[in-house]
């Protein structure tokens, strides 16, 4: 059984209603005006990653004025292509952190006594899957050399992500038995190779 392909199913699949960022009274919104420079060498490999990622409906082109603006900062992988971040510290300094409860170690630890066959999937793809309410979608607004674009998903680099992520996937996973949610990572846990195979057929269900 491949646990990997069966979570990333579950993700492709879910229907979750849109999040909201929830600011601080009194937040003063923060704006770039110009965006921050770019290797010439990877001009065009961040151009080709802004067009992927529009094509697959996680960012939005922006015309209008938008009250906040942060800079985009491209991060080149060990394969050489380029990952599109935002420096979002300022509107992280004005977010309400939803404060969603999460399990310690030592209760994670407590979960697993007696297990011998686990399965573990580090699950940051999922973010992409969570849909930004419209009202808070402008927030993430984020200037490049090629324009102006929003998250239409839950970026990364948003203080509240991991929480919204934990509280969403406790809702869908958190009433299996054997199935850990912490933050990105998802851990299936049983006492034999039997009762895994189970546990992925019954956490793969729509």
């Amino acid at each position: 059984m491949n646990f990997v392909k069966r979570v990333c199913e579950i993700f492709s699949s879910v229907k979750c209603e849109p999040v909201r960022i929830k600011l601080k009274e009194n937040a003063v919104p923060y704006s770039v005006s110009t965006a921050r420079r770019v290797p010439i060498p990877l001009l065009g490999k961040v151009e080709k990653e802004l067009k992927r990622m529009k094509d697959n409906g996680v960012i939005e082109e922006v015309k209008e004025p938008t009250e906040w603006v942060s800079p985009m900062v491209p991060v080149v992988k060990p394969s050489g292509d380029v990952r599109i971040c935002v420096d979002l510290k300022k509107l992280n300094q004005n977010v309400e952190r939803e404060r969603f409860m999460i399990p310690t170690v030592d209760e994670t630890i407590q979960q697993l006594e007696g297990s011998k066959v686990f399965s573990r999937l580090d699950a940051r793809s999922g973010f992409w899957q969570i849909p930004l309410h419209e009202d808070s979608a402008k927030l993430t607004t984020f200037i490049t050399p090629f324009g102006r674009y929003y998250m239409k998903r839950v970026p990364f680099g948003i203080s509240s992500a991991p929480e919204i992520f934990q509280r969403i996937m406790t809702e869908i996973l958190g009433d299996i038995e054997g199935v850990i949610c912490y933050y990105d990572d998802i851990m299936l846990h049983s006492s034999a190779n039997e009762e895994h195979d189970k546990l992925l057929k019954q956490s793969s269900k729509d």
